[in-house]
């Protein structure tokens, strides 16, 4: 499975050797997800196959790694989500879905304010003894776009790659 963040039209001089960088294109996979196979005892707090509390960890954690380098230290891109900026990409599969949205969690980082809201188009509203207001402040939604049919076997299995199927070097 492949997760692509590609940082594209950005332009930044390279001190060292005078080159100008024209993008950013990252491909890596899901984070830490549970096996395909479940077995007694199961120590995950997820489903099989599921990304883990660790795996969305991982992913914040290289999300925040890349708004360091691409945000803050080259300049690259925005500190706040600009869509001419980034694109992200993902596979149709839940682990790949979350992996992504926590890395963008990192890179974009949910920025608590407060604001009055007057409008009563807006009322806040009260859930489990505490009180919300009718909009999501601070958090940035960033589009994910997916390129894949979704298939329970994405990457577990060589019947859902049309290339591996027609192959015999990759059948078991």
């Amino acid at each position: 499975m492949k997760l692509a963040l590609a940082l594209a039209g950005m332009v930044a001089a390279s001190s060292a050797m005078e080159d100008t960088l024209a993008f950013v294109y990252e491909a890596v996979r899901h984070g830490a997800r549970a096996p395909q196979h479940h077995e007694e005892p199961w120590p995950f707090q997820v489903a099989t196959e599921m990304l883990t509390a660790q795996g969305m960890r991982q992913r914040y954690l290289l999300g925040r790694r890349n708004r360091q380098r691409y945000a803050e230290q080259f300049a690259l891109i925005d500190a706040t989500f600009n869509p001419g900026q980034v694109w992200v990409e993902s596979t149709n599969v839940y682990r790949v879905i979350q992996s992504t949205y926590s890395e963008l969690l990192g890179l974009f980082p949910y920025k608590q304010t407060v604001i009055k809201l007057t409008n009563k188009a807006l009322p806040p509203m009260k859930a489990r003894n505490v009180t919300y207001t009718a909009t999501i402040d601070g958090l940035t939604m960033v589009p994910v776009y997916n390129y894949a049919k979704p298939t329970i076997n994405d990457d577990l299995m060589w019947q859902s790659c049309n290339y591996a199927a027609g192959n015999r070097a990759y059948k078991t």
